[in-house]
């Protein structure tokens, strides 16, 4: 049954990336389950990354954030284009920076109902990213417990999943995922410690893929070079493809990046390292994952890696 309250029809302000995106999913499922099914509910973001935020549990629909309009939150040569566009909605939540109160001001020209929140929680509060998303829905009456990322993988990334693991020689349940890379070269776990984990793995009888964004070809290469078996790689799959990948690995093994949190949300065993960042707010999310961080974390993935294979 639609909420009366929100209304028929929801625009939900997410730019962010990957990760952003991904601990997101929980608030627009808690969301989702608060309208009701005849609700639309539409979102905005980057187009690559809202892929996982479209289907039958989280949004109907999605908006590239680079549209014009968009721009009339700071412009106000866009701002009644802007407010046009945003009336049809019947509830609009924004989870944006907005440091000078832009977004507040056009927010507040509206009918409609609307919340604005920041989309990070302040560092340092120990708050989890997906967590604030969640309770910041509290005023609306939205139900804000706690849950895990959701992906929807349709069947046709599910067939050319397996068609990417066929051509690669690898089995399901029989190959380590490796992530070398991130939005930071400083956020990367060291090429030689990773090439010990793949060591790891090898010795387990597992075979290794390596994975590669489009901002990886450096951590990639200095891996590959530390490894005597040149391995397969996936390399910029359709993320929809890629979660249906790593659903089928033995288990995944990363860094604070996005991959990470896709690989946690799609059920794989996962392993974060973190350094910088802190994973009291920025861990991925899952069923089996699982953060490092500082001088043994190598003795508790072989620890990890161990007790799957028992």
């Amino acid at each position: 049954m639609t909420d009366r309250t929100l209304g028929e029809r929801v625009l939900i302000l997410r730019p962010g990336a990957l990760g952003d995106t991904i601990l997101a999913l929980p608030a627009i499922r808690a969301m989702r389950r608060h309208v009701g099914r005849s609700a639309r509910i539409e979102v905005v973001g980057y187009p690559r990354y809202l892929r996982v935020a479209v289907n039958p549990l989280h949004a109907d629909a999605s908006h590239p954030v680079d549209r014009e309009v968009f721009s009339g939150f700071y412009s106000n040569a866009r701002r009644a284009e802007l407010l046009a566009f945003l009336q049809v909605y019947s509830s609009v939540i924004a989870w944006m920076n907005d440091e000078r109160g832009e977004v507040h001001s056009v927010l507040s020209g509206l009918a409609s109902v609307w919340l604005q929140s920041a989309p990070y929680p302040p560092s340092g509060s120990g708050v989890h990213a997906s967590d604030h998303l969640t309770r910041s829905l509290e005023p609306l009456g939205v139900d804000v417990s706690p849950a895990l990322p959701e992906l929807v993988i349709p069947a046709d990334a599910e067939t050319e999943a397996s068609d990417f693991l066929h051509r690669s020689g690898l089995e399901p349940g029989r190959f380590l995922a490796i992530h070398p890379g991130s939005g930071s070269p400083r956020k990367n776990w060291p090429a030689g410690e990773l090439a010990k984990i793949a060591r790891m793995g090898e010795r387990q009888g597992l075979r290794l893929l390596l994975i590669e964004g489009e901002a990886d070809k450096e951590s990639v290469g200095a891996l590959g070079a530390l490894l005597s078996v040149k391995p397969p790689l996936a390399r910029e799959l359709d993320l929809l493809v890629l979660a249906a990948v790593l659903s089928k690995a033995f288990a995944f093994v990363g860094c604070d990046s996005g991959v990470s949190h896709l690989a946690a949300a799609a059920g794989a065993p996962t392993v974060a390292w973190f350094g910088p960042t802190e994973p009291e707010t920025w861990a991925p999310r899952g069923r089996q994952a699982k953060v490092v961080k500082g001088t043994s974390s190598l003795a508790r993935v072989e620890g990890f890696l161990a007790d799957l294979n028992r």
